[in-house]
């Protein structure tokens, strides 16, 4: 004899149960002379959708999102695999390199048969995330994805201008003075007030920030390791590396005790100050 018992009060006898809801399906079996066994199936429904979202859609550097999982198809009281997972959207945030730390999700599974909720958490490093909700079934995963991204809003580019030249750009970072709108507006100041007292001569701006603010990674180049530092700062767009080499009439050289003086009277009157003196660069901080 063959019999069946699953969810919705299924049940029935011989080879084969027609069946009106997903869920865990038992099938007994007894011979004639009394021996027997039992084995369970699960019975997936097409009509099984999962879905994801996070909110807020955009945090900042080492921020945190609510991830919610919506599943619909599913019986009451019928629970179900659910798993996230986090990928990179790649060249994003101003990083035109691969392989970035993805933050964590927490938990990143459980069960459901309605919702799910976690928590994501972003790096220091600026840039677009995947974050994927998936549940297996017995016709292969059923995936939904959202994205979130991770930057310092209302950072802005500086152009080229008067009295200073742009300098540090990268292949994997090709936008690297980007700033504050004060920030901006000021070191354009002291290139048109150095350039009053020096006319021929040009300053060197190298980095400031990238694109969407967050971790300036720097590789071998500056003795650094990619998604790393030693760019412990220009994270906010309110610091820049001031060369002391300038462009003098096109011709690189290193600036004079005398022009350096004045250069540290005009940024002062900018507001825009030395944090860090290093062998061959002031750091600035606004």
């Amino acid at each position: 004899m063959v019999s069946w018992s699953g969810v919705s009060s299924s049940t029935g006898n011989g080879a084969s149960l027609t069946i009106s809801a997903p869920g865990e399906y038992t099938i007994s079996a007894t011979a004639s002379d009394g021996r027997g066994g039992s084995a369970t199936a699960w019975a997936t429904f097409y009509g099984i959708a999962v879905s994801v979202d996070v909110a807020p859609s955009q945090v900042v550097p080492g921020g945190t999102a609510t991830v919610a999982a919506t599943v619909s198809g599913l019986p009451p009281g019928i629970n179900r695999p659910i798993s996230f997972q986090a990928r990179e959207v790649l060249y994003s945030g101003g990083h035109q390199h691969i392989g970035r730390p993805l933050g964590n999700i927490t938990p990143s599974s459980g069960t459901i048969n309605s919702s799910f909720t976690a928590t994501y958490g972003a790096t220091t490093i600026s840039g677009s995330i995947v974050i994927e909700a998936y549940t297996p079934t017995d016709v292969g995963d059923i995936v939904a994805e959202t994205v979130i991204d991770i930057l310092v809003d209302n950072l802005f580019p500086l152009s080229s201008g008067v009295g200073y030249a742009l300098v540090g750009s990268t292949a994997e970072h090709p936008a690297n003075h980007y700033g504050t709108a004060g920030f901006v507006a000021a070191l354009q100041n002291v290139g048109t007030d150095f350039a009053s007292a020096y006319p021929s001569i040009q300053l060197r701006y190298n980095d400031m920030s990238l694109v969407w603010g967050g971790l300036f990674d720097c590789g071998s180049s500056c003795n650094g390791t990619w998604w790393n530092t030693p760019h412990s700062e220009h994270r906010n767009g309110t610091n820049m590396d001031l060369s002391f080499d300038c462009l003098e009439n096109g011709s690189r050289r290193r600036l004079r005790e005398s022009e350096r003086d004045q250069l540290m009277e005009i940024l002062a009157q900018n507001h825009v100050y030395i944090g860090f003196t290093h062998s061959d660069h002031w750091h600035l901080v606004y």
